[in-house]
């Protein structure tokens, strides 16, 4: 058995060449600490705050779901190899395997009975988390109540965004249909409540809903502006609005069949989006709203005088997510195509 402290945490994570790690924490960096992921058989994590869920959606993709288990209640940091192990209070974290930010101490461990204990330990942390999460709806699930939590966390400054490259629309999978919503707009004119008007000049954009639509806060909505044919807008390209408050009859006017008003606060910070809206991600957008089988959940209105339901039109993110990846991979493969005939 030999001590740890500082920076001789992170090597000796590095020589143990981890298959099964158990930690409460995992931080952005993870693949800094653990470069070689496609060795890590298992990761049991505890899906609560001190996650960062931007990291176990990252880590999800490179080795999948079924590798991945939640365990509310654990507290535990192992990383346990073939022929070493380390045990200790260090997360899967920078803060705790950078050597620069807590003080922390482990040890390692290779004595064949202690490892032995451990994977034991292991399995059983690893049968209490399958029936905690059994399936990966119920994973996605509490991870889309971990982002909506960090999301709130980071509009009131009590953690700080990350200064990171904001995710690519194909490295963007969602949690479930109501990951964001999709939300159509046409300007008008209205007259905002008393407790609108209060915050009005720290307002950044505010969205309309029907008094019937269960509105979540702490929430990003992809706004699009529609036309009067019920297409997309020619030049307005499609933007995120979070929602840091809702105000249940915001619009005053009695003849608007949307008096619920979602806002985005200019005094209060925004976590990163989903994905970047870039030029080919907006025109790969205002083809695949007008797909019928998304328009359907997504335009909704026959006329004029129908009234959009946010219910149902959470069924249509996610095939507008699928379609979107067809559409910009259909025009790679065009240009990739073009390249090698010039």
């Amino acid at each position: 058995m030999k001590i740890l402290v500082d920076s001789e945490i992170q090597r000796a994570i590095l020589r143990c060449e981890p298959s099964k790690i158990a930690v409460a924490y995992v931080g952005t960096d993870w693949n800094t600490f653990v470069p070689d992921a496609d060795c890590l058989g298992t990761i049991i994590v505890s899906p609560t705050f001190g996650s960062n869920p931007r990291a176990i959606t990252d880590l999800a993709k490179r080795i999948g779901w079924d590798k991945i288990f939640f365990l509310d209640e654990l507290h535990a940091k192992t990383y346990i190899g073939n022929v070493s192990a380390v045990i200790g209070s260090a997360n899967l974290t920078r803060n705790g395997l950078s050597g620069e930010r807590l003080v922390e101490l482990c040890v390692e461990v290779n004595a064949v009975e202690s490892l032995e204990k451990l994977n034991q330990v292991f399995d059983n942390l690893k049968k209490r988390a399958q029936k905690q999460y059994p399936t990966t709806k119920s994973k996605k699930a509490r991870l889309k109540e971990l982002e909506m939590s960090w999301g709130a966390a980071i509009a009131n400054r009590i953690v700080r965004r990350e200064n990171r490259n904001m995710r690519s629309l194909l490295d963007f999978e969602p949690l479930a249909e109501d990951h964001f919503y999709v939300l159509w707009f046409r300007p008008i004119e209205c007259e905002y409540s008393d407790d609108v008007k209060a915050i009005q000049s720290i307002m950044v954009g505010d969205i309309h809903f029907a008094s019937t639509d269960k509105v979540e806060k702490n929430k990003w909505a992809l706004v699009w502006r529609i036309t009067g044919s019920s297409t997309p807008h020619k030049t307005a390209k499609p933007h995120w609005l979070y929602i840091h408050e809702v105000f249940e009859n915001g619009i005053i006017d009695e003849q608007y069949n949307y008096p619920k008003c979602a806002i985005q606060r200019k005094d209060l910070e925004v976590p990163s989006p989903p994905f970047e809206i870039t030029s080919d991600v907006a025109e790969a957008f205002k083809k695949a709203i007008q797909e019928k089988e998304i328009a359907m959940y997504l335009i909704q209105e026959d006329d004029m005088d129908s009234i959009f339901s946010l219910a149902d039109s959470l069924k249509g993110m996610p095939p507008l997510i699928s379609k979107m990846k067809e559409y910009m991979a259909n025009k790679a493969n065009a240009v990739d195509a073009k390249r090698r005939r010039g």
